[in-house]
């Protein structure tokens, strides 16, 4: 069987069409925007793990494990459709970002200023009585018996929770641009070539 490219001599130049890329991702999946999608998951768990061992346990708990049960599953839907190109759930991943901008001024703000205050009622190694009730409320009890896994150290875990909250917001939005710009070339190339 004769074709056109067994009649190319090996000294010429075959011409790829410019469009070809556009034509491969008819095909082929968003991967990068999927993988970024799954680091913004990991990067809000993390966050949600330092916040929830760092903080005593009360009615807002609820609301938090409530909060990182949604974002894990509405990013995880998300990142299954950003692989398929789709526009809306890219728009779904940066709401999900905002949400995640949203978290810093809540749980790391409470850390840094709880464990100021923690720090200044402190005096010889002892925490006043009428403080205790005060701190005690909001800090939980790795940080105020010093044990755990984590440094009781407040601000270092409030600055890894800002740094995991940040790191997933920025994962979330370079996915949906990504995504965002990938699926409009898509669009405009499947509408040219109907």
């Amino acid at each position: 069987m004769n074709t056109e490219f067994e009649n190319i001599e090996s000294s010429e130049k075959i011409e790829i069409p410019q469009n070809v890329k556009v034509e491969k991702m008819r095909y082929q999946k968003n991967s990068l925007s999927y993988m970024l999608g799954f680091a913004g998951i990991g990067f809000s768990i993390f966050a949600a793990f330092i916040l929830l061992n760092s903080l005593t346990p009360d009615i807002y708990t609820i609301f938090k494990i409530l909060l990182n049960i949604v974002i894990l599953l509405f990013g995880f839907m998300c990142c299954e459709n950003v692989k398929n190109y789709r526009e809306k759930s890219a728009y779904m991943m940066l709401g999900i970002a905002g949400i995640c901008v949203a978290r810093i001024f809540f749980g790391p703000i409470m850390l840094f200023r709880y464990y100021s205050k923690y720090l200044t009622f402190m005096e010889d190694g002892i925490l006043q009585t009428d403080e205790n009730a005060i701190v005690s409320k909001w800090l939980g009890s790795s940080i105020i018996e010093k044990s755990g896994f984590l440094t009781p150290n407040g601000y270092v875990r409030a600055i890894l929770a800002i740094i995991g909250l940040i790191g997933a917001a920025v994962c979330f939005t370079f996915a949906a641009i990504i995504c965002i710009r990938k699926s409009k070339v898509l669009k405009k190339f499947l509408a040219e070539n109907k």
